[in-house]
């Protein structure tokens, strides 16, 4: 994160598994919140694949 700040990032988006819960919940505490699918992501348009995972964005 302090990476992407100094690049001038103003939000960092991530995509993962459902069942990673483990995974969410670290990203959970690290201040990221769910929203909607993103178009950037590799999987936003994969409709077998999409019900599977969760998308998350942290403000910087």
């Amino acid at each position: 994160m302090t990476a992407a700040r100094a690049t001038g990032a103003r939000s960092l988006r991530l995509d993962t598994a459902k069942n990673l819960k483990a995974a969410i919940g670290l990203y959970e505490d690290m201040g990221f919140a769910y929203r909607a699918p993103y178009p950037e992501s590799d999987h936003f348009s994969d409709d077998e694949l999409l019900p599977y995972l969760v998308f998350m964005e942290k403000r910087l």
